[in-house]
């Protein structure tokens, strides 16, 4: 990858353990996605990359129900 898509986070030469770490990062949001688990209300700590089920009703970041991603500066995005 170059530095025009990831400046600065991607390692010079090949590092395994950086790529095992991210890939790592991955499964886990995927996995908290897949698990359906539906929250109804906003979570008590937000930090920027923060991926959410909304229910949609008790609590509504924009767009209904569905996927949310956290951005500081920004709020909730809807992914859905």
């Amino acid at each position: 990858m170059s530095e025009r898509y990831a400046p600065g986070i991607v390692p010079a030469e090949y590092d395994r353990a950086f790529f095992e770490g991210e890939f790592w990062k991955l499964r886990m949001v995927i996995d908290a996605l897949a698990s359906g688990e539906e929250h109804n209300a906003e979570p008590a700590k937000v930090w920027t990359g923060l991926l959410v089920q909304a229910d949609g009703t008790n609590w509504n970041p924009g767009s209904g129900a569905g996927p949310y991603i956290y951005k500081m500066g920004t709020g909730w995005i809807f992914l859905g």
